[in-house]
């Protein structure tokens, strides 16, 4: 499927990479699946596409894709204290970088 099919309603675009050291890919998997399963229970949770670098080297060796309904439901979700708990213990073990998107051309 086309991700810009998935935004071209208005719906926000979540691409976050993540620094996971080799080695820590069990670690990093079971803390992301975790976070994945908190944040799809929230409201405007559309999708999430967890990706791994296939290139040795990769400074980002995995990268999350997630659709929501709007950048202020993806806020919502983040902001629940329970995630805020359990980011907060991997915060510095997987630096991330959380942005919102919308599709401006495919």
């Amino acid at each position: 499927m086309d991700l810009s099919e998935l935004t071209d309603d208005g719906k926000a675009l979540l691409i976050n990479p993540f620094e996971v050291e080799k080695g820590r890919d069990q670690e990093f998997l079971e803390f992301w699946n975790r976070a994945a399963a908190l944040l799809k229970q929230k409201d405007g949770y559309v999708a999430t596409y967890l990706q791994r670098a296939v290139a040795p080297g990769a400074l980002f060796r995995y990268v999350n894709i997630a659709v929501w309904d709007s950048p202020e439901a993806f806020q919502n979700a983040v902001s629940d204290p329970e995630f805020q708990a359990l980011v907060g213990l991997y915060r510095d073990v997987f630096p991330h970088f959380p942005g919102i998107y919308r599709t401006v051309d495919a």
